[in-house]
């Protein structure tokens, strides 16, 4: 899987153009992401090929354990445009949810999560989600500022 790195990389940063997410991921940083979080890689990632062996969805499970009162292990998804809404999906949430748990298994902490991180405006991801028993509880704010603006100079009010 290691070795497909550029073609996921490729299938993540179109579902994230298609889906109007503003993640990017270049090869090498598919490939660090794949050798440093997912370890062994066969239990924490899959994919999925079509026909002619090209990747059109992958998912995978990461959790790092620590001696702590909370354990969390995270889960994602990624299914190319043309074969979402055909049961892949949901078959890479059970895969997902089962090898977060198996890892989950070797923590001492009290309270162990499965997790799954996903923009707000995902909502048939959340939907989807939902029906595998996940429940928003945190909301983020992100930010930007668009590059092509300027940058004045800073503000000397109040400075003496």
């Amino acid at each position: 899987m290691v070795g497909d790195a550029a073609e996921l990389s490729a299938l993540f940063n179109a579902i994230a153009e298609a889906d109007d997410t503003p993640e990017r991921l270049s090869p090498e940083t598919m490939e660090y992401e794949l050798t440093s979080y997912f370890d062994p890689l066969e239990e924490k990632a899959v994919v999925g090929r079509d026909g002619e062996g090209a990747i059109v969805a992958y998912a995978t499970a990461y959790c790092r354990l620590a001696e702590a009162a909370e354990t969390r292990a995270y889960i994602n998804t990624y299914v190319a445009i043309p074969w979402r809404d055909r049961g892949i999906e949901d078959a890479l949430i059970e895969w997902a949810m089962a090898a977060a748990t198996t890892a989950l298994q070797e923590s001492e902490s009290k309270r162990n999560y499965i997790c799954a991180w996903i923009y707000k405006k995902q909502e048939d991801e959340a939907a989807r989600l939902g029906h595998h028993g996940f429940a928003p509880v945190r909301h983020w704010w992100e930010m930007e500022r668009d590059l092509a603006v300027g940058i004045g100079a800073p503000s000397t009010d109040g400075f003496q």
